[in-house]
Order: C-alpha cells, then sequence, then structure tokens
C-alpha cells in the first residue's frame, strides 16, 4: 500500500497569497498556479476570513505586513491564536530588511525579499517549507485515536482517499455524528463517563463501517467520521447508536445526531463531503425528537446563500449597502411622553437579494465573528448621527448600540469606543451601550469585567432582552448597568393574564431596588403603554410610537417634538 506522503505527492495543495499590491500577487500567482490552487486576500482582514474558511485546506500562506484594515503582524497573532489555524505554515513577504528577524520571532518559516525577480528560487523555497511541514506533521501524527481506537481525522481523510482511489465504481456516503450537550454531560457525570460514552459511540461506528464497506474515525470532542458504501435507510444505525448508549449508559438522555451528505460525484472534495454532513446533522442540533438529517438542495440553497453573504460582507460595508435604522424611545413618566433616545438597528439592502431582514445575516456572523465589522460600522454610523442632530437641530438624543459577546471579549473594547466618540465630537453619556443577557450565560469574569471597564469609562449600559436569557438574577448584583430593557414578549403577552402583569411588576421591584430604569420594548397599544406608566415603567418604544426609521425620516420625528415642547 502506498504510505501516506505517496498519497498526495501529484495532488495540488491550496495557497492564500496576501498583499495588497495586485501586482505582487499575479506575480507571485504565475508563480505557483501550476502547482498550487491559489486564493488571494488584499488586505489582513480578507485574509484572516479566508484563513478561517479554509483552514483545513491550506498549505502555506504567504503575508504581506504592512497592509490596510488588518496588518500582517496581527494576522499572525490570530493564527497563532487558534489552534486549527496555528499548524498552517506562512512565510513572511518582506522589503525591510529589519521586519525579518522579528517574522522568525513571530513563527514564520521563511520570508520571501521583494521585489520578485527570481521565481525559481522563490517557488524552491516555498516548495521545501510546504514539504517540511507535510513531513513534519505525518511524523508528529498518530493514526489512530488512543481512547477510541478509530482513525484521526488526518488520517481518516487519507484513507477515504485510497478507497476512492481503489472503488472508483462505489457510491459513498459521508457522516459525520455529533452528542448534544456533551459539554454539559461530562460536567454532570464527569470525565470517566464521558470517554465511557465516546468508547461505546465508537464501538457502533467501527462495527458499521466493516459491515458497509467504510472506515470511521474520531475527530475533536464528539465529533466522528463514517465514509460507507451508500445505504437508503440508516435508520438501522441510528437505533445501533440508541440501543447501545441506553444499554451502558440508562441514567443518562444521550441524543447523537447524525447529518449525512450523499456524494453522487467525485468532484466534491472529502474535506467539502464531511463540512456538509456537520451542516446537515447542525440543522437538528439539540432536537430530541430526530436523530438524522440529509444535505438535500433546500439545504444546499441555504448553505450557499449564507457563504455569499459571508463572501459579500466586506464590500457591503465599503459601499454601505448596510444602512442604521433608528427606533425612538419615549420617556413615559410626565405628562406626555417625550422623546429621550433612539436604538440604533441596522438593515442589509443587498445588491442582489434586496432588503434583508437581521434574522438571514445577525446570527449567522454572531457565529464567525464577523459581527464585529457589523457592530463597529454602525457604532461610527450612530455616534455621527448623534453629533449631525446636535449640530443641525440642537437636539441631543442619545442612541443606543448592541455590543455582540464576541465585542465583550475584546480587551480594547472600551478604547475602541472611546476613540470613536472622541473622533465624533459627542459625550460618552450619548452612545449608550446595549449588552444582550443571554452574553453573561458563558465566561462570567471576562464579560462582567468588560461591562465594569465600560462603565467605569463613562458609557451607559443596557441590559438588553431581560428575562429572555440566561436570566441569572444575583448577575444583576455584579454588573454595573444603567438601564433594564424589557423584551417584548413581555409586554405582548401582559394582557392574556394576570400572572403576566405580575411577573413585569416583580421586574420593575427588581429595577427599582437596583435603582435603574426600566425600557420596556414592543409596545404597540394605548393600553400597555398606560398599563407600563402605571407600573412605573420610565421609557419605552415601539410600533405605537414608530417603526424603526432611516435618519431622515427620523429627523420629522425630532422636528415633532421640538414643536410639542413648544
Amino acid at each position: 500500500m502506498e504510505t501516506e506522503l505517496e498519497l498526495f505527492k501529484d495532488s495540488k495543495r491550496t495557497m492564500l497569497i496576501v498583499d495588497d499590491e495586485e501586482v505582487n500577487r499575479l506575480l507571485l500567482g504565475n508563480i505557483f498556479s501550476n502547482d498550487y490552487n491559489i486564493l488571494e486576500a488584499e488586505d489582513g482582514e480578507m485574509a484572516w476570513s479566508l484563513i478561517q474558511e479554509n483552514k483545513g485546506l491550506l498549505s502555506i500562506v504567504l503575508l504581506d505586513l504592512m497592509m490596510p484594515k488588518m496588518n500582517g503582524f496581527d494576522v499572525i497573532k490570530h493564527m497563532q491564536s487558534d489552534p486549527a489555524t496555528a499548524q498552517i505554515p506562512f512565510i513572511v513577504l518582506t522589503s525591510e530588511k529589519s521586519m525579518e528577524v522579528e517574522s522568525l520571532r513571530l513563527g514564520a518559516a521563511d520570508f520571501i525579499s521583494k521585489p520578485y525577480d527570481m521565481p525559481e528560487i522563490i517557488f524552491a523555497r516555498v516548495d521545501r517549507t510546504v514539504r517540511f511541514f507535510e513531513h513534519k506533521q505525518i511524523i508528529s501524527s498518530v493514526e489512530r485515536d488512543e481512547l477510541t481506537g478509530l482513525y484521526t481525522r488526518r488520517f481518516f481523510l487519507k484513507y477515504c482517499e485510497l478507497i476512492d482511489r481503489f472503488h472508483m465504481e462505489s457510491e459513498m456516503d459521508g457522516i459525520v455524528a455529533d452528542i448534544d450537550q456533551f459539554g454539559l454531560l461530562t460536567e454532570i457525570y464527569g470525565n470517566s463517563v464521558a470517554e465511557g460514552v465516546l468508547k461505546s459511540l465508537s464501538d457502533v461506528l467501527h462495527i458499521y463501517a466493516g459491515q458497509h464497506g467504510g472506515i470511521a474515525g474520531h475527530g475533536e470532542g464528539d465529533v466522528f467520521y463514517l465514509y460507507v458504501i451508500r445505504s437508503e435507510d440508516y435508520e438501522k444505525l441510528t437505533k445501533d447508536i440508541n440501543e447501545r448508549l441506553r444499554a451502558d449508559f440508562p441514567n443518562a438522555n444521550i441524543h447523537v445526531r447524525l447529518g449525512i451528505f450523499k456524494r453522487e460525484s467525485k468532484s466534491v472534495g472529502l474535506v467539502d463531503v464531511f463540512q456538509y454532513a456537520k451542516i446537515a446533522g447542525d440543522t437538528i442540533k439539540d432536537d430530541y425528537q430526530a436523530s438524522l438529517a440529509i444535505y438535500d438542495q433546500q439545504l444546499r440553497e441555504t448553505t450557499l446563500f449564507k457563504q455569499r453573504l459571508i463572501h459579500d460582507i466586506n464590500q457591503a460595508l465599503e459601499t454601505e449597502q448596510f444602512v442604521v435604522y433608528y427606533q425612538p424611545k419615549y420617556a413615559i413618566k410626565g405628562e406626555r411622553p417625550v422623546l429621550c433616545g433612539a436604538e440604533a438597528l441596522v438593515r442589509w439592502i443587498h445588491k442582489d437579494f434586496g432588503f434583508l431582514t437581521p434574522d438571514k445575516y445577525i446570527s449567522l456572523f454572531e457565529q464567525n465573528g464577523l459581527i464585529q465589522l457589523v457592530d463597529r460600522f454602525v457604532w461610527k454610523k450612530a455616534a455621527f448621527q448623534v453629533k449631525d442632530w446636535e449640530n443641525r437641530f440642537g437636539f441631543t438624543i442619545p442612541v443606543s448600540v448592541n455590543a455582540s459577546r464576541i465585542d465583550l471579549f475584546d480587551p480594547q473594547l472600551s478604547e475602541t469606543l472611546t476613540e470613536l466618540v472622541e473622533s465624533a465630537g459627542i459625550e460618552k453619556k450619548n452612545l449608550h451601550v446595549e449588552i444582550t443577557e443571554s452574553a453573561y450565560s458563558e465566561k462570567q469574569e471576562t464579560m462582567i469585567n468588560a461591562v465594569k471597564k465600560l462603565r467605569e469609562s463613562g458609557f451607559i449600559l443596557e441590559m438588553d432582552d431581560f428575562g429572555t436569557g440566561y436570566s441569572a438574577l444575583n448577575i444583576l448584583g455584579l454588573i454595573p448597568i444603567d438601564v433594564l430593557k424589557l423584551d417584548m414578549s413581555f409586554v405582548g403577552k401582559m394582557h392574556l393574564s394576570p400572572e403576566n402583569e405580575k411577573i413585569i411588576e416583580i421586574i420593575m421591584n427588581i429595577a427599582s431596588v437596583l435603582q435603574v430604569e426600566v425600557n420596556a420594548e414592543g409596545v404597540e397599544t394605548e393600553e400597555q403603554l398606560e398599563k407600563l406608566k402605571t407600573m412605573g415603567c420610565d421609557m419605552v418604544q415601539g410600533f405605537y410610537f414608530s417603526r424603526p426609521v432611516s435618519a431622515e425620516d427620523f429627523e420629522e420625528i425630532i422636528k415633532k417634538e421640538q414643536e410639542a415642547g413648544k
């Protein structure tokens, strides 16, 4: 049998070329295009996005250091902070001799000096680096996982390649198995039980693979892989899994989900096969009524749509396809409701798909970290809009902006927002920061410290969606906030029963004890408004007053408020 290195000797590797000069990317692309699949990035942000998307494919990154948006040093830091990308070799492109030592110190495999006038030498240095790292990875890898006895992911994919090579006529399917809430299972029952679950599951998969002309592998944590001859009915596999786990762990409610990709053509790469299978399985995550999901045309279209949105985000930000809308907030404790602020809400008017509602992209960008780009766009627009209204109307409208969980992990968050409000020429108290309650559900200490730092810097803090997320009341005693935002679901159900009203009254009492204001979202009727006012609510927003509107339309609301004030 061929060795693992011989298996890939004739295959094309994938290279990422990162340089802000198009001519440099073209020159390097010409040198390597016959031997590598070439990806290109013109700045650091694009490079990091491509590295994340292709981390399972990349053999080498050629990285310029001086670039816009994110420099090469920051790209290196991002790569080294993620175990999935830390092993990808990179070669620095530089015309500065002084940068070479620093690059090597940061982990660069080599450096290539500009200008690129010696193609043969450049190719040889890159080729040597790639082969060295491939040899190193093969030598350092263990073919089989110590716990389960299954192939590790790296060797699993290589043996899948061998199956394809020697059994071209076989129709093969890729399957990914995951265990729902595996971390919670470990926390409740301990490591020994969790490892026993992995072992039992691996036994079932190993037997099934042997019976169906395939192989099984174990990835990270609770992720398993199967590559087997096609079956028209995978219910037997789910039945075997459930019976084994119930027999071995009768007191644990263990849910294994299977994602299946039917590989109709070998043109679909093996990495993609299992990525698509994983996507299918994730559609039934935490759905204990379903055990398997097949990657079909509808799911394919959804996946392609999401990939398109991810691909388009940078261009959309540059061309301002994202638009910030504003929903007014009204103080209701006086004789009449008074305009007292606004919430900034982002809308995407896509060049091809038209108006996209936030549910189409917000959660997607939260999953991959791109939400930071959108958040910063909104922060800047909102801050300068506050200043513009001050200048033209002599009327200050504090605007609330959202800070996602990803933002709170940024140690420079407070400094970033401070620099922004100073550049806009507004006071910190006029850019409120909204933090969703569920953001505190993990790494509480990090989140609490981030919020404290913002508050100490002078920003107004609002807890959004209160009562729908983590709901740990003890958190309220640990974090400094100024406003509790009562989720619209409470307001919408208020009229249905006295119990619902009582819940709102309890939240009002909590806010009173903490000496924070309450802002109720989703107010749509006069009855709701009057009831909330009677309960002592401070502020409201909702369709009763206005939907979220453009900055231009919001100015009409300001004018009406000025007239009413007279």
